[in-house]
Parts: structure tokens; sequence; C-alpha cells
């Protein structure tokens, strides 16, 4: 039998030599494009009359035609917590996601009317949260809640002398946050040195920002213990609640970057000599907060296994551990092992 050849109709030859045209087209405006960006730096021509785009920083205005945030304070659904589905939650079961920024230093001090123009700034640009950070600084009034000098212009020999009039603009800073659907993010403990006579072991030698010093000295604990009652437990004015009991503050962070383990993988926890402590070459920690940290460690296997030969056993063993489910060359130091094989597939 004799098959009949299949034939398309005109309208489809015709649909295909369309899309052929435009895929042609695509790739001439593609290698053009190329060919443009290869040789724009000297083939561009200087504007002669350029329009300058500047995003006002001082521009509060909305619209009803773009996206909203919600228009109730912070913390109208109550207090916070973590659910257990992960999120974040409000006392009446409302979820709240957040973006938020940071403010630091003098930014967080602000006139009454600067504290608005902020606030309704962060609210236009989509922020509902804010992180304070590094208003402990001890020795710089302007950005700190503390002062350096007491009320007869001698230094303070207090790191936690309060000064009450940045607690008024922090306060009317809050609260115009609040008012914003704005929550707060505190922190307790950023960058707070420590003054002389404070009971702080060798303040002169604290790590940077005396980042760690909690640790090291039980003194200094106290003091930060201290703090954190005197600050959470401020009463603003404006609202009439503690920050300790005021919704709108969703998390308290006890301490910026004051972790161990951190600067343990940073090689920072063995003292080298003064070339490379603190600010200086590998910025380890101080020769005694280095050898407390040794000592610390000494008195607790001492005071575990009581003497050398418990520690050899507990910790070297007999030699006949189960090597079942160990892995060979597990962190890659032998390059000649045949334990691995490493190869590429396209």
């Amino acid at each position: 039998m004799h098959q009949q050849p299949l034939l398309l109709k005109p309208r489809k030859i015709r649909l295909f030599a369309y899309k052929a045209r435009l895929l042609n087209a695509c790739s001439l405006g593609f290698v053009a494009l190329c060919l443009l960006a290869f040789s724009s730096g000297a083939l561009a021509q200087p504007i002669a009359r350029p329009i300058p785009f500047t995003l006002p920083t001082r521009d509060t205005t909305t619209s009803p035609y773009l996206p909203q945030l919600p228009s109730e304070p912070a913390g109208s659904h109550g207090a916070l917590n973590i659910g257990p589905d992960g999120h974040v939650h409000a006392a009446d079961g409302t979820r709240l996601k957040f973006f938020g920024t940071s403010l630091a230093l003098t930014a967080e001090f602000l006139t009454g009317a600067d504290a608005r123009l902020v606030t309704r700034r962060l609210r236009k640009l989509g922020f509902n949260a804010v992180k304070f950070v590094y208003n402990d600084n001890f020795g710089y009034d302007d950005a700190s809640f503390v002062k350096a000098n007491d009320s007869t212009g001698k230094p303070s020999k207090s790191s936690y002398l309060v000064n009450p009039p940045q607690f008024a603009k922090f306060d009317t800073l809050l609260f115009e946050m609040k008012k914003n659907g704005i929550y707060a993010f505190i922190l307790l403990n950023s960058y707070h040195h420590y003054a002389q006579g404070e009971g702080v072991a060798y303040p002169d030698s604290e790590y940077s920002n005396a980042y760690l010093s909690q640790i090291f000295d039980p003194g200094v604990a106290a003091l930060q213990r201290k703090w954190a009652k005197t600050l959470l437990g401020h009463t603003n004015p404006l609202t009439g609640l503690r920050l300790a009991d005021d919704p709108q503050i969703a998390v308290v962070e006890c301490n910026q970057e004051h972790s161990l383990f951190y600067y343990w993988t940073l090689d920072r926890l063995n003292y080298i000599d003064d070339n490379n402590k603190i600010s200086k070459g590998k910025q380890t920690v101080s020769f005694w907060q280095s050898r407390f940290l040794d000592s610390s460690y000494n008195l607790y296997l001492k005071k575990r296994y009581g003497s050398d030969a418990a520690l050899n056993s507990a910790w070297i063993g007999t030699g006949g551990a189960n090597t079942k489910n160990q892995m060979d060359n597990a962190s890659f130091e032998n390059p000649a092992s045949p334990v691995w094989a490493f190869a590429t597939r396209n």
C-alpha cells in the first residue's frame, strides 16, 4: 500500500518560519549587546545633561497603591514566643515575621523630631524590627546609656553610671517605633569597657571591647547581671511599661559576638606574646585570660579524674576500641591514602 506523505497545514509552516526569524533576531540582538558591552569603554559618550537620581533620606510619604505594613502598634498581640512549629507567635496566636535593620551608637539617641523622622522612614522602607547595638560604650557619652564622669566632673568609678538624658532620648525613639509597628531587639552587652577600681581584673588588658570578659571574670558577670536589671527594669514614661514587660521588645540578647567557641575557631584563645594580643597580630586574648582557661580546665580534669592515671585511662583507653564505625582518613590529612577517590562527572 502506498502511504501518503504527512503534510503540515500552511499556517503551521508560517508559524515555524516566524519562530525561526524570531530566534535569529534574538541571537543577533544578543550579539549586538555583547559587542556594545565590550566596546562601551571606548565608544561611550558623556551624558551632557544627566538627571540625578537620589533617594531622599527624609521621605516618609506613603501611597495606598503600595503594600502596607499592619497599622497596629508593635506589641498589640501580646508577648512573643517560639511556637511548636518553630515560628514566632504572639500571645493571641498571631504569627509574626520580621524584616529588620540595626541602629548603632548615636543613631539610637535622637531628638524627638529626628526620632519621628527616622521611624517613619524605616516604616516606609518596610522595616518592622530594629536591633539596637553598641549603646553601652563607657567613654562615649553621646552614644551610650552610661556616662564616663560623675556629677562632679570626675571620672566615674562605675562604668554603668546611668545617663538620664540618654535614656529619655531612647524612650522617645522606642515610643515612636512602637506607634509605627516596629519591634525592638535589645542587646545587654556589646561595646563595654570597665573602670579602674570596679573590681574587674586587669581592665586595661581586656579583649577587644571587653568581649569574653564575663567568661573569665566572675566580677564582670556580676556587673553585667546588675546592668541587665537596670536596663530591663527601666520604665518608659511614654508607655508606662518596663522594658522587661513591654511586648514591643521582641528579643533580648545577652552578648554581641561573645562566644568562646567562635574565638576558639579563630585560634585566639592561646596567648603568644604582646605583639599578637587583643588588636595586634593574631589578636589573641591576654596572657592572664589564656592561662585562666588552661588552669580552669586542668582543675576540672583533676576534680573529675583525680589522677593522671585515671585521666589517661579515660582518654587514651586500652587500644581496643571498636573501629567499625570510624571513618578512615576522615580529615583528609593523608593525601596518599587510597581510601578516598575523587572524580568529576559531567
